[in-house]
Order: C-alpha cells, then structure tokens, then sequence
C-alpha cells in the first residue's frame, strides 16, 4: 500500500456515491482506504458498506457514536496506518481518473515538497447528475503579508497557471500528503499526537498544517 486514503464522512449521502465511484476509477491502485462516519444520520452508512462490498477487498470502516469533527477523525485514522503517502478526501469531492497519480508522480519527483494538491473545480448539479464546472474552488493556499491565507483562484473561470507551482500550502479537500512531513510536524498534546490540530473542529485545520510544513520543510505544491 502506497496510499492511504482517508475519509471522514458525515451525512454525505447526496455526493458520496459519486466521490467514491471516481476513486475507484483512479488509474493509480496501490491505496487502501480508511473511513471514520460521524453519527450520520442519512444513508451515508449504508452507500459506505455497499460500495465497499462491491468495489474494495481491504479497508477500515469505523462508525462513531458521536460527530468529533474533521481533524479528529482524521488523526484517529492516521493512527491505525503507516504508509509512506496519505490522501485526505472531503465526501464531496468528484476526482478525474488519474488525479492520484499525477499527485504520487509530483511527490516522488520532488522531494522538498510535503504536500500536493491539483486544481480543483467547482460542481453543479443538473438534472439530478453532479457536473463540473469551469468555475475555479481553489489552486492552493495563498498567504498574504498580513497572514490572511486564502484559496487562490476562487470563484475565477480560469486557471491561474498550467505549470506547476509552489504553494503556501494545500487545502485539505484532496490532498496528498508525504507521511513523513506530516510526522516531522506532528503536535503531542495531553491527548496523543495530533497531526491536524483538534482544536480547529472542522475548519481552518489544513490552513494550520501548513503553516507547521512550512516552517519545517518550506514547500507544498499544486498542479
């Protein structure tokens, strides 16, 4: 397994079976996924269990009593693997198919970089059918002089740039992060390791490890 892919899921069930049907299309295959649910209380579950019943051979599937959030769950399933490389998925994200590749090819390439993320694209949904649009989400983290950070190229209708480019750091919606930099980071508080900060909840965690990477390693990227 070179990549653990992690999903935090809480009453998803609108999108979920899309976002998982383009996972299963990725042309990259060497992943295992780990899923915490938050107490959905939809469908969520029972999209989960069919999916996995019919596409995946190896995974962790864990549902909680109670919603602790994105950063929580995702340090609880970081605890229960180590591979070199974890993707961290939003529920609601639809991915081309060879998204995870062209992210593994970026790391492996560039040694300084701890993270990586592509372009990501706005969806509509018309006609009961998740549709991409030409709408720019985000093309990384942007920091200002002020220390504002933002999602560069949101809501613009083109790319900024078709090269890659250094980043401030990457949004935690489909992500790749080298397992390494993530440790080298790491927070150890009076509740174990944190490797996104808890006290964020459920925003603002991927803005906060991206300050952490790059005081530690100076580089993340987008493509």
């Amino acid at each position: 397994m070179k990549i653990a892919v992690q999903l935090v899921t809480w009453n998803g069930q609108l999108f979920l079976a899309d976002c998982l049907s383009s996972l299963s299309n990725q042309t990259f295959q060497d992943w295992q996924i780990f899923i915490i649910d938050n107490n959905s209380t939809d469908r969520t579950p029972n999209i989960i269990h069919r999916w996995l019943d019919h596409h995946i051979a190896q995974y962790s599937f864990k549902t909680l009593p109670l919603n602790v959030g994105f950063a929580p769950g995702h340090n609880l399933l970081l605890q229960s693997h180590d591979a070199p490389y974890v993707f961290i998925l939003n529920q609601d994200v639809l991915l081309e198919p060879n998204y995870l590749y062209e992210l593994i090819c970026c790391l492996e390439a560039r040694r300084q970089s701890g993270s990586a993320t592509g372009c990501l694209f706005r969806w509509e949904s018309r006609h009961g059918q998740l549709i991409k649009t030409d709408i720019l989400d985000s093309t990384g983290l942007e920091i200002y002089r002020t220390h504002r950070v933002v999602e560069r190229g949101r809501g613009e209708d083109s790319l900024l740039s078709d090269d890659v480019e250094e980043v401030f750091g990457v949004p935690a919606t489909a992500a790749l992060y080298r397992r390494v930099a993530l440790d080298e980071t790491v927070l150890h508080t009076v509740n174990g390791r944190e490797w996104f900060d808890n006290d964020f909840g459920s925003y603002k965690e991927d803005v906060d490890l991206a300050y952490r990477l790059q005081l530690r390693l100076g580089q993340s990227t987008v493509i």
